[in-house]
């Protein structure tokens, strides 16, 4: 198939950036942040990082080099003078709320709180940085609609936009402002990406699992946790889009990001068990019980990654089995008191 996904786009000349340049990170103490301000730095870019530490980024896992702002992305003004100042070739817009009992507990403030940091960015685009910066806008998968087989960029989309879709409807709601405002923006939809010092606390199954298997702890399955996903590593994500950052040719709109780990979530689990000798069994549990109504399980979601290969990227290669071994040995250890239950 071409690579297309039907959001209006101009064909761009050589956007080759050189070795050195300047790079602003929104969310850039979350998860893929970090990653990606070492990545980053470690190729010789100059990172400023933007981050509110509201959700559950923190500053330590950054090197010394990377410059950090505590700051919301939603204050335009301060965006802005951050801009001005660091004149970015790249500005990554990462900073988002993350996990589904958050967006079951306020999805209208989830959907404007999303759309304003889009905002904001485009203000600081146009007002405040070079005319050649390149934004690119961290979308998910969960923006496409429940399909069998492999996604590609032009899989059907959803269309429910409420409750428990409020993330999925802002972040198509953000794709389509970020590409129609501006011929040199990108999209990234992320697929399951996973890692040590992900936080459990908004229920993100990997280290939830590694978390309760340390302190012996059951491993709590959603239904009979037949719901298949395919994981990636944030270190691997983190140098895919390093790549693209410095890609000569990035003429793609929209390019789905993600690894090679497929399993289910009860796979996963059992995995957790095995790697980690722990006596946890585990505990199917009722997932509308437990969030509500509003709940709704996909059943699976497996990324087509045909775009960025065929860019020359590399993809992800670890499997589930290095996955969960580099969370055992990484992901800091916290409290038998503070595991964090879905419940």
């Amino acid at each position: 198939m071409e690579c297309r996904a039907g959001a209006p786009y101009t064909e761009t000349a050589d956007l080759r950036v050189e070795a050195v340049s300047n790079c602003l990170i929104t969310g850039g103490a979350g998860l893929i942040g970090r990653a990606l301000a070492r990545e980053l730095s470690a190729r010789g870019w100059r990172v400023t990082v933007l981050d509110d530490l509201s959700g559950h980024g923190h500053w330590p896992e950054l090197p010394a080099d990377v410059e950090r702002v505590e700051r919301d992305v939603r204050d335009v003004s301060a965006l802005r003078a951050v801009c001005t100042r660091v004149r970015p070739r790249l500005l990554f817009h990462l900073a988002a709320v993350v996990g589904v009992r958050r967006v079951l507990r306020d999805p209208k403030g989830v959907h404007a709180g999303s759309l304003a940091g889009v905002e904001a960015c485009l203000s600081a685009l146009e007002q405040a940085c070079p005319h050649d910066t390149r934004l690119v806008f961290a979308s998910s998968s969960e923006v496409y609609a429940d399909q069998p087989g492999l996604l590609d960029e032009s899989s059907a989309l959803r269309t429910q936009c409420e409750g428990r879709w409020a993330y999925a409807a802002a972040k198509l709601e953000g794709e389509r402002r970020v590409l129609q405002a501006n011929p040199l923006a990108r999209v990234v939809r992320f697929f399951n990406v996973v890692g040590p010092g992900q936080s459990s606390e908004a229920g993100m199954v990997l280290p939830r699992f590694v978390e309760r298997a340390r302190a012996g702890l059951p491993l709590e399955l959603y239904g009979d946790g037949s719901a298949q996903r395919c994981y990636a590593h944030v270190d691997e994500v983190a140098r895919v889009l390093a790549e693209l950052a410095a890609h000569p040719r990035w003429q793609e709109p929209v390019l789905n990001v993600g690894g090679k780990a497929s399993a289910s979530a009860r796979a996963l689990a059992q995995c957790v068990l095995r790697h980690s000798g722990s006596p946890s069994v585990l505990m199917p549990l009722d997932p509308e019980r437990l969030l509500g109504g509003q709940f709704a399980e996909v059943r699976q979601r497996t990324p087509d990654l045909g775009c960025l290969q065929r860019m020359g990227i590399a993809l992800p290669v670890l499997d589930l089995d290095a996955i969960v071994l580099d969370m055992l040995a990484r992901h800091p250890r916290v409290e038998a008191q503070a595991c964090a239950s879905p419940a």
